[in-house]
């Protein structure tokens, strides 16, 4: 996106927004751990796809926020952290939350 030709206002704003949407995620990241933390959990198959998935969820938002500053993303534009960022964001961290279902209905 921001490597398309738009003035740099424009690209600031961007930039902006998408920092302003990693705050809330980053609290609500930190709320998922509390929650582990000081809750009384069970190591089952299904808590370490969560956990799992809490870990995706940072990389994904790590990267995200690198690309979110315009002039790295120049930089980065059409490089496999784009590729991995993307599917990370894609595929692995939507899909990884399904597999702790799947594999509790078929244990009965």
């Amino acid at each position: 996106m921001f490597a398309s030709p738009v003035p740099i206002v424009v690209l600031g704003f961007f930039m902006l927004s998408s920092f302003l949407i990693g705050i809330p995620t980053g609290v609500k990241i930190f709320n998922w751990i509390a929650t582990l933390w000081r809750g009384s959990i069970v190591m089952t198959t299904s808590l370490y796809f969560a956990v799992g998935f809490i870990a995706i969820f940072v990389v994904g938002g790590i990267t995200g926020i690198f690309l979110a500053v315009f002039p790295v993303d120049w930089q980065l534009n059409d490089t496999y952290f784009v590729v991995a960022h993307s599917t990370t964001c894609s595929w692995a961290a939507p899909c990884s939350p399904c597999s702790p279902g799947s594999t509790t209905g078929t244990r009965r």
